[in-house]
């Protein structure tokens, strides 16, 4: 019998790349192949981008499951998609309007959700594994010498075994996120919007953190952390003062220097706009 198990995982849920594009019809896409340069923008399908096949797949007893985008991944992509719904035409209508203390918590777990699942932050992660592998190898060897061939062996194993390091990846970013909460303390949430001759863009590594000039990490008072919700609207994390303007607005130069930030830092981005994803894949060739 054919599985029922959901094996198409998306770092960009569907549904919010559907209303990130609404009233524009089309979403076009691009992916950098392996010499780091970008495919020609094309129309594409929501449901055919932006994912990876078994991203978020975790194996019991052998045996692969998708409890982690059931249990986890859809309940953070509907409380998305249901954010975008509700504070979106408050945002277009510059009407200011309160974030609720579990509204505001729900808020940062979808930042943080979106900034740990993307494929960008897990690139190392293989190679960080098998680092890790082999520290604990050589302590071993050097507290129990005379099992050194046992040692390597079970090793060894954990080293090929796929699925083990699926399992602790997922492990890893899938904790209740303690320390990044801690990191965020500090932060509220405002809006930046642009002008109708510009736009955001959206990409695999959609969290953008921008240092300011400050170190970049994530407790530092100068960082910020941006989510665009659609072309010309993005959630701001930043540590600003109560009184600071709920609405901030930016030009298009602006928008540039951001587009080509987030084309830099992901392997895929999308544009209801063939003509502005088409420009930012030009300057990066050059």
């Amino acid at each position: 019998m054919p599985s029922n198990r959901s094996k198409k995982h998306h770092y960009l849920p569907v549904g919010f790349q559907r209303r990130f594009i609404e009233g524009y019809g089309e979403l076009f896409y691009s992916k950098r192949d392996e010499t780091g340069k970008f495919s020609s923008a094309s129309p594409r399908n929501p449901a055919n981008v932006f994912f990876k096949r078994n991203h978020n797949t975790r194996y019991i007893d052998g045996q692969p499951t998708d409890v982690v985008e059931k249990e986890l991944y859809s309940v953070v992509d509907d409380c998305l998609c249901k954010l975008v719904d509700e504070i979106r035409p408050l945002i277009r209508r510059n009407e200011n309007f309160n974030i609720a203390d579990d509204s505001d918590f729900t808020l940062r777990i979808i930042f943080i959700e979106m900034m740990r699942r993307s494929p960008e932050a897990q690139k190392d992660f293989a190679d960080s594994y098998r680092s890790k592998l082999r520290s604990i190898q050589s302590d071993l060897i050097e507290r129990y010498p005379e099992r050194i061939g046992e040692i390597r062996r079970v090793v060894e194993t954990r080293n090929d075994d796929l699925e083990e390091m699926q399992n602790v990846q997922l492990q890893v970013r899938t904790t209740y996120p303690e320390s990044l909460l801690r990191g965020m303390e500090g932060m509220r949430f405002r809006f930046a919007l642009l002008p109708d001759n510009a736009m955001f863009i959206l990409s695999s590594n959609m969290i953008q953190r921008l240092s300011n000039g400050g170190d970049g990490s994530l407790d530092n008072a100068l960082t910020e952390l941006w989510l665009p919700i659609d072309p010309h609207i993005a959630i701001v994390a930043a540590r600003v003062s109560s009184d600071f303007s709920q609405f901030v607005h930016f030009d298009r130069k602006f928008a540039k220097e951001y587009n080509d930030l987030a084309v830099g830092r992901s392997d895929e981005i999308g544009s209801p706009s063939s003509k502005l994803l088409s420009a930012l894949i030009r300057r990066r060739m050059r």
